[in-house]
């Protein structure tokens, strides 16, 4: 299934990576966190386009998968055709920040 961000989610992804860019001892580490933090990104991502409906339903047609050793979960919806990511949530965000994002 194909997957698709929300303009406002690749927006927080940026975010994120630019955070972990500037964490660390080093420009290396925080470049390894990026990179660490990218992978675990696109791993739910494969997880989410390949069996989207294994996930939680945290309100009607919305469903979150949690980042593996991260603090953020891929908020989306889906369809028969696409899954669409409407955020890619931190934990201490307000919750419920993205529904207006909803399809």
């Amino acid at each position: 299934m194909r997957v698709e961000l929300a303009a406002a989610a690749e927006a927080e992804i940026e975010e994120a990576t630019a955070w972990y860019l500037a964490q660390g001892l080093d420009p290396e580490h925080g470049a390894r966190l990026a990179e660490r933090f990218l992978d675990a990104l696109e791993g739910a991502m494969s997880l989410v386009a390949d069996r989207p409906q294994l996930y939680a339903e945290i309100e009607p047609g919305v469903r979150r998968a949690m980042l593996r050793g991260f603090p953020y979960s891929l908020i989306f919806a889906f369809d028969h055709a696409s899954v669409l990511v409407l955020a890619v949530m931190h934990y201490k965000r307000i919750p419920g920040y993205w529904r207006e994002r909803t399809r």
